[in-house]
């Protein structure tokens, strides 16, 4: 107080005068702060000595020396006037000086539109224009589903309400008042206010569910605190998407703080929330400058008809039963006026920011927060409306043009700033001009709203996200550019001819062709985003760039891709390091995220994992889920029940794609029902190899155990034949059982490889050594070597006894030759073998009979 009395004569030492020129200046470039901000400043400055001179007039009065009322209007004509030299006189015309200055300085948020109007970039912000009805249908679906599944307790009898059928006494001043209280409302709303808590009674389960046993209850029972913080929990979930949807939809954005300050029944000031014109309208008061003008600013918006009805369903059914919960918890306590409140405290302002940029994250769209959406949605109305109307040149036998230029002049009155200010301070396109702007009546905001709300699409996109109506009517409006539900996120469909271009790049290969025509009508048919896809390509015809190319893609999100096998892992990070494509292996706990990110069969089908998948489709990031190897989901669900527990990544709502080799037409049917699939995509290849030769032969007598003829076939084949590069090429041998590999790698001297050899880590080692060292061209193992592993240099597999079933037969076969090179599959049987009528074998017999036509000899 007494350095606010001092004289100007003292003003250079003055600490308040000292701190405001400090303020003055930017600390990150020491140059001048901009007129507009250095302002903001010193209103904050003034408003905390005006609190400060009122909380010394009460003290004093308080001790007798005066009243409130005289004593503040002696201090304020002593102190905050212009024209009396004290600090605060100065600071006073500073300002002052400071409004007309600002003025005539055009602030340096600028804002930029691609050359079709559709892209606007502001900062680091580049908005499309279709991505705000994205957020809005995004929000609406989240809002509807909260809504009427878990805050109306799945009740199905609850009518839905309207505004157009009520009436609102909007000049009722009573405490406590809201139109349902209107006498004309009665009949329309009768037995609402208990509607859920019978709905509750009348249930079994949800009286289990809210209710529990209670020795001090009169009536023996008590509500369930656990329930009922849930219950509370979702109800602000439900809030924080509708205070978005009203805020981005209902015209221009206000500030936080009057958002927040939205009553939805009287207190001692009337509410905001009444009925006109058939809708919701909202009306809250702008305090800024309210000092300097004595008056508030009046600030309206009518919501769309949707949300309208989201918002009267909350207030109708939610409040009451809320009120019946809090009352339990507080036995006197009233539900708060305010409508964006949790605990009975009106939400901070940094709230509504905070859940903007959640919801865009949820949309899958830029990050909006309060700051940039306000200054984005300036140069929207400046672009899409004022730029197309001559404003305020309409002659009289123009009344269309001269309604329509007051119209746009309103919304941006919804700003609450002049437009003198919204063309200067705010983000500025060049050319555009705007201005004066008066405050307009409620039709005029009725017209302003509706304008906004028309431009977006609104009432069209959120009529076709309600429930029942996504496939029927989604992807009408070019605005509409998503899937109903979050399905997957659809983008423009590839040609043939790009995605070719794209591999090209990828393998640095500018001969690169499609392999096959299935392989390319699998890239196209993923592309397009088909929602479930089944692929069949033989082994070497080009699987793998099936999920590798789609991550490296212009515009990609995340492909997940499962990895069933231990091989098929190691083999493939190697692949990938060499293509420098961005990937990572996700474990437990992973928050992290990759253009293409690995999971194994046994943490694909966990809580963890799901909880991080859910996490990417929330954002709209995650564009499929590939699985590889499919067939194990039937050939190894006996044994393996990873396999099978791995069917729970479809309740995940992407895109699916399915990959294989080996799947047999007589197992499809049965792995598309494991898969929980419906009418999916197929694409089959024919199997044949035209470089894969397969022989038979049976064990001879006097040679030695089966083990040690096979061992005797690799050697001699290794040695004599000429046919092998003893620098790259390789053998692989398999076994049925541990023990015959580890057998078989003492006779020959090999590295072996089972299911149990080792950790993970091990295993890649065994197999990098092996692939690396030319003195070691063997390797004995079992099944588990089986699938997924890819060498381009195997020229000779021998399975070492009768394969156990087709498919894995082919699936040993499909280890050699897969350079497209002439390899080999030997079938070495016991000597009394004898063929078994089962199905599977006869297939592997007919199979082999059919191609005896080369033998060993002719290695």
């Amino acid at each position: 107080m007494e350095n606010a009395l001092a004289p100007t004569d003292e003003r250079i030492m003055s600490p308040l005068l000292s701190y405001c020129s400090m303020l003055s200046i930017k600390p990150s470039t020491q140059g001048w702060m901009e007129p507009g901000n250095f302002n903001s400043s010193l209103s904050a400055m003034i408003w905390v000595v005006q609190l400060l001179i009122f909380h010394h007039c009460a003290r004093e009065a308080q001790q007798g020396r005066g009243k409130t009322l005289t004593l503040l209007q002696q201090y304020c004509d002593r102190i905050l006037q212009q024209t009396v030299e004290t600090p605060m006189g100065e600071i006073l015309r500073w300002r002052l000086l400071l409004f007309h200055v600002s003025k005539n300085t055009v602030g340096d948020h600028e804002a930029a539109w691609d050359e079709e109007e559709q892209v606007l970039t502001y900062e680091d912000t580049e908005l499309h224009m279709h991505q705000v009805a994205t957020l809005i249908s995004s929000e609406f679906r989240q809002c509807y589903r909260l809504l009427y599944d878990d805050l109306f307790l799945c009740s199905k009898k609850l009518h839905r309400m309207h505004s157009w059928v009520f009436r609102d006494g909007a000049d009722v001043d009573t405490v406590g008042w809201n139109f349902t209280k209107h006498r004309d409302n009665a009949r329309l709303l009768e037995g609402s206010e208990c509607a859920l808590l019978n709905h509750i009674q009348r249930s079994g389960h949800l009286c289990h569910l809210f209710l529990t046993n209670d020795r001090r209850s009169p009536i023996g029972l008590s509500w369930r605190d656990t329930t009922l913080a849930g219950y509370e929990s979702t109800v602000q979930e439900f809030l924080k998407r509708l205070a978005v949807l009203i805020h981005v939809s209902g015209g221009q954005p206000v500030r936080e703080s009057e958002f927040c300050s939205m009553t939805w029944r009287n207190t001692q000031r009337r509410r905001s929330i009444t009925l006109r014109h058939d809708r919701i309208m909202i009306h809250v008061k702008y305090h800024k400058g309210q000092q300097q003008t004595g008056r508030y600013k009046e600030n309206i918006r009518f919501l769309a008809h949707p949300i309208g009805e989201l918002l009267l369903d909350y207030l109708v059914y939610v409040m009451p039963l809320r009120q019946i919960f809090l009352r339990y918890q507080k036995p006197t306590a009233l539900a708060s006026p305010f409508l964006w409140e949790s605990q009975g405290k009106v939400w901070t302002e940094s709230q509504l920011s905070q859940y903007l940029e959640e919801a865009s994250c949820r949309a899958g769209i830029p990050r909006l927060h309060i700051s940039n959406w306000r200054q984005m949605t300036v140069a929207i109305v400046k672009t899409k409306f004022a730029s197309h109307i001559s404003c305020f040149e309409a002659t009289g036998d123009d009344e269309d043009a001269e309604e329509m230029e007051e119209t746009i002049t309103t919304m941006t009155k919804q700003r609450n700033h002049e437009t003198q200010t919204v063309n200067r301070a705010y983000a500025n396109q060049a050319g555009a001009s705007f201005g004066n702007v008066w405050d307009g009546l409620i039709r005029m905001n009725l017209r302003a709203s509706i304008l906004w709300q028309d431009f977006w699409g609104v009432e069209t996109i959120l009529k076709a996200g309600k429930r029942g109506r996504e496939s029927e009517t989604v992807g009408r409006r070019p605005l509409t550019k998503r899937i109903a539900m979050g399905i997957y996120r659809p983008r423009k469909p590839w040609a043939s001819e790009e995605l070719l271009l794209a591999a090209r790049k990828l393998y640095n290969n500018p001969g690169l062709a499609w392999r096959s025509p299935e392989q390319e009508k699998a890239m196209t048919t993923i592309m397009s985003w088909t929602e479930q896809v089944v692929v069949v390509l033989p082994t070497g015809a080009g699987k793998s760039l099936l999920f590798m190319m789609p991550p490296t893609l212009a515009d990609a999100g995340i492909t997940v891709l499962v990895v069933p096998l231990v091989a098929l892992r190691g083999d493939l990070l190697r692949r990938l390091r060499d293509l420098s494509i961005d990937h990572l292996e996700w474990s437990p706990g992973e928050r992290r995220e990759a253009n293409l990110v690995l999971v194994t069969a046994e943490a694909a089908s966990s809580k963890d994992f799901l909880k991080y998948a859910r996490s990417l489709i929330a954002q709209q990031k995650l564009d499929r889920i590939v699985v590889d190897e499919c067939h194990l989901t039937v050939t190894g669900a006996h044994y393996r029940q990873s396999v099978v527990d791995m069917t729970r990544i479809r309740s995940l709502r992407t895109q699916f794609v399915y990959l294989t080799a080996t799947l047999p037409p007589s197992v499809q049917d049965e792995s598309i029902e494991r898969n929980h699939l419906l009418r999916p995509t197929s694409i089959r290849a024919s199997s044949n190899r035209p470089n894969l030769f397969y022989m038979v032969r049976k064990a001879q007598v006097g040679r030695g155990s089966l083990l040690e003829q096979a061992a005797a076939e690799a050697q001699d084949a290794w040695e004599r034949s000429g046919f092998f590069d003893a620098w790259r090429d390789k053998i692989i041998l398999y076994v049925r059982t541990r023990d015959e590999a580890k057998e078989l790698a003492g006779i020959l001297g090999c590295a072996m490889y089972t299911a149990r050899s080792r950790s993970t880590a091990e295993k890649g080692q065994i197999i990098a050594r092996w692939m690396k060292s030319p003195a070691e061209p063997f390797l004995a193992a079992t099944s588990a070597f089986a699938e997924g592993f890819d060498c381009p240099r195997v020229r000779l597999v021998i399975n070492v006894n009768e394969p156990d079933s087709l498919v894995l037969f082919a699936q040993k076969a499909g280890r050699v030759g897969r350079d497209g090179e002439r390899a080999y599959s030997l079938v070495l049987l016991p000597l009394g073998w004898e063929a078994v009528a089962s199905a599977a074998n006869g297939e592997v017999e007919r199979l082999i009979s059919a191609r005896q036509d080369v033998s060993p000899s002719k290695l």
